[in-house]
This record gives structure tokens, sequence and C-alpha cells, in this order.
């Protein structure tokens, strides 16, 4: 039940902010990095969920390494990563995404192939080092277009194709990290990916207040 309140007062917060924004482009600093917002993109400014995912990101050696940030919204995690050397594909359904996420890559002084796609769509048969997810991971309807980023559908049939999916564009040692947080239904989660053979490691968990923040890390048996 407290779950469930904590769900709502989150939720109606969220709204309340993204209502000031919703139709015009705002401008925002996050983990140092300036971006722009163009309307319909979810602003990660908004949640604790991306400065913990970018402090990770930070111990981690991701020179010359193949990067797919999926689902990029404002293309925060894509340009994080990119200025620690990597080379990076960024994805995501939302057409104002990726111009997004383009916009703000050249802003912050780096390239990113952003592409419009649902999930790997767009990719053929491409293999990344290393794939990133930060959302959504809240089971139940969305409403778009924001929601999008937050609500995985009354029974998860939005992430449902990533999560049967991204293996097959890992490299042979690759790894994939998710952003859950404890409000999700994190025993599903590890159960799709037990299901598809794949090994579950918590990375990294960082608790505010009353929600924990968990990085899944999922590779190969």
């Amino acid at each position: 039940m407290k779950k469930k309140v904590r769900r709502l007062l989150a939720s109606l917060v969220y709204r309340i902010k993204i209502g000031k924004t919703m139709n015009t482009t705002v401008h925002v600093r996050v983990h140092r990095m300036p971006l722009t917002i163009l309307p319909t993109v979810f602003n990660p400014s908004f949640f604790k969920s991306c400065n913990v995912f970018l402090k990770y990101l930070e111990s981690l050696d991701l020179r010359d390494k193949n990067v797919l940030d999926a689902g990029t919204g404002s293309g925060v995690l894509g340009i994080a990563v990119s200025q620690m050397g990597a080379r990076v594909t960024a994805i995501d359904i939302n057409p104002a995404a990726v111009a997004c996420a383009q916009q703000n890559a050249q802003a912050n002084g780096v390239n990113i192939n952003a592409l419009q796609s649902d999930w790997f769509s767009a990719l053929s048969d491409n293999k990344y080092d290393v794939i990133l997810c930060n959302g959504p991971f809240i089971k139940g309807p969305p409403h778009p277009p924001f929601d999008i980023t937050y609500y995985t559908g009354d029974h998860h049939e939005l992430i449902s194709p990533f999560i049967d999916g991204f293996a097959d564009h890992l490299a042979p040692d690759g790894f994939a990290l998710f952003m859950l947080s404890s409000d999700a239904d994190i025993s599903w989660f590890i159960e799709q990916f037990i299901s598809n053979n794949l090994k579950v490691q918590i990375a990294a968990r960082k608790k505010y207040f009353f929600e924990e923040f968990m990085i899944i890390r999922v590779s190969r048996g």
C-alpha cells in the first residue's frame, strides 16, 4: 500500500512539473551538461535516476566501446559516454527525442548516431559492447507522449520486446545496464533475464528517502 501511495504522489508531482513545460523548450543542466529539452521529450532533471546512472558510468572504462543508448530521450547518457571515448548509437521511438539528442550532443562537443527506432527496428543485426537503458520500468498504462518513458504497460508489453531482444545485439563479451527503481516490479525483470539464460548482477544502488535505484548488469551466462 505504501508503495502504491508513493507511486501516485511521484506521478502527481511529475505531472505538475511537466505541465509547466510540455509545450515549450526548456534548458537544464544535468551532471555538468547543458541540455535543451524539446516538447514531448523526457526531462532527466526531474528524477534522481539519471544522476545515479551517470555517476556509475564514470566508474567504467568505455573508451573505444560501441555503446547503444536505448530510449535516449534528451541524449544525456549517450553524450556522457561519448565524452568518455565511446562510439555511441542512440535510439528513441520519439522523433523529437532523436532531434533533441543530436542537438544536445553537438552542444556538448560530441558526435552520436541518433536514430528513430522502435527498440531495435532500425538497427539490423548491429552488435554493441554495452547497451544502456534508463526506463521505462514502472508497471502501468502510459498516457502518451510523456508516460512512455516511465510506464511499461499493464502487462509490461511495452518493455517486453526490448527485454526479449537486446541480447541479440550484444557483442560476445558485451553487457547491458538497466536502471530500475524499488517502485518497479524488480522480480519480473529478473525473471525475464533469467528465462533468457542471462546472468544478472546488481552493479550499483542508491537510496533516496523512500525510493531506491538499482543498476542491473545483464550479460550472457
